[in-house]
């Protein structure tokens, strides 16, 4: 049965998701794929004849609503259903109220059975937050309602209201939106936009309206920081594109310069009472520097990663210097007590102090954070995603000694891409690709 439909399927769209109403079996919603724009229909006869809708935006005093959320792209697309996949969900007793996917993972949403749609959310998409490991959260030290989510699809959102709303604040390198990482400060955003591989640095001064792309400052990036102290330093770090090697750049005027000088170490840490001290790691061991990455010292001891494992990710104790996580996936969660000439040991935590194993039978340990008001809390989220999902999310509040999963309603099977506490009320962030979380 597809009268109606000659539109969609001239077009070369191909139906992709179709529902019907629990209440009447008469009433189905159908969406296609390939096409952008309103394909999308509804019939109330059990499909003898079908009808597009005939709107699935709508205007304000500043202009469209679903269409202003990503102001670099056409408007057929951004006002439309997603093109690629468009899942459809009836409300369960009233046939005329049902919610679409819209481009970009909008929520779109029909009051009169499907003939027009209104966009229906804060301006979140929900969508994969950051890479594996990366800083996928900018909160900005200035203002505890001002932060900047960085995704690895759909690019930077920033929202200036506590997260009640958010607004897209893309800008395009290489042909991509996506932006694994970045940092706040103020009206100063820095963002890794470009694919997974390889990403150039963008800045902005105007809290995301417009951006400036900084030629040589390429690499794929893990790790941005203001330093705690100076708004005008910046840490930028990661690796080559072929993953080869470190790149790290350094910017030390960022209020309104865009200069860099390039630094020997990997920056992967910042103390938060210093940030003249920052970390680095060669995978299997802690690096420090006192003067902002000039130099570099081994203090610390060896943490004793066997063959074939190494550092994902690291973080300090936010009033020890000397107090360092390493989390190393398939091992578990190492804890470096102190530098060497004071003492101080490497201590493994896996599966016999809390961090159970997943379905793998592996301690599947990938990020790692602290609480920055609250030095004896720590998280890990774990990560399987070669594999398939894994166990979700550890907390500590004894320093990392004991470990309790706190994944509650996320379920026992999640895959943890990245974690980040709020620095102003120590809430829990965690990216997933079923979306951000937060944990009060």
């Amino acid at each position: 049965r597809n009268n109606g439909l000659s539109s969609a399927i001239s077009a070369g769209g191909s139906a992709r998701y179709i529902i019907m109403s629990p209440v009447d079996q008469n009433k189905l919603l159908v969406s296609f794929k390939g096409k952008a724009g309103n394909y999308l229909y509804y019939t109330n006869d059990g499909g003898v004849n079908w009808t597009q809708t005939s709107s699935m935006d709508e205007q304000n005093a500043d202009g469209w609503v679903a269409g202003s959320t990503f102001t670099n792209l056409d408007q057929l697309y951004t006002r439309g259903i997603d093109d690629a996949q468009a899942p459809i969900a009836f409300h369960p007793t009233n046939k005329d109220v049902a919610l679409v996917s819209g481009w970009g993972a909008q929520i779109k949403k029909t009051t009169d059975g499907g003939v027009t749609w209104k966009y229906s959310n804060s301006g979140y998409i929900g969508s994969a937050q950051g890479h594996y490991g990366t800083t996928h959260i900018g909160w900005d030290s200035t203002n505890s309602n001002r932060a900047t989510f960085f995704h690895g699809d759909f690019g930077p959102m920033i929202t200036t209201d506590g997260e009640s709303t958010f607004k897209s604040i893309v800008t395009t390198w290489n042909n991509r939106v996506a932006a694994d990482s970045g940092a706040m400060r103020g009206n100063i955003i820095i963002a890794a936009v470009g694919p997974d591989t390889n990403q150039r640095i963008h800045i902005s001064r105007d809290s995301g309206n417009s951006w400036t792309a900084i030629p040589g400052a390429d690499g794929n990036f893990l790790f941005v920081s203001f330093h705690p102290q100076n708004p005008n330093t910046v840490y930028v770090s990661g690796y080559n594109a072929d993953w080869s090697g470190t790149r790290t750049y350094k910017f030390t005027n960022i209020q309104t310069d865009n200069t860099f000088v390039t630094l020997s170490y990997k920056v992967m840490g910042v103390f938060k009472g210093n940030g003249n001290i920052v970390y680095s790691h060669n995978g299997v061991n802690i690096l420090k520097s006192t003067d902002g990455g000039v130099t570099w010292a081994w203090p610390y001891p060896s943490l004793g990663i066997p063959s074939g494992y190494y550092i994902t990710q690291i973080a300090i104790d936010p009033t020890n210097e000397n107090r360092i996580y390493a989390a190393v996936r398939g091992k578990g969660v190492y804890i470096i007590t102190d530098t060497v000439a004071k003492g101080g040991v490497a201590q493994l935590k896996n599966e016999a102090h809390g961090l159970t194993l997943s379905q793998f039978g592996s301690v599947d340990t990938y990020s790692v954070v602290t609480d920055p008001n609250n030095p004896g809390v720590v998280y890990t989220g774990v990560l399987r995603h070669n594999r398939g999902q894994a166990n979700g999310v550890f907390r500590s509040t004894d320093k990392g000694a004991t470990w309790t999963n706190i994944s509650g309603n996320l379920g026992p099977q999640l895959n943890v891409a990245n974690l980040s506490v709020n620095p102003f009320n120590s809430y829990v962030y965690l990216g997933s690709y079923s979306g951000t979380w937060k944990l009060p």
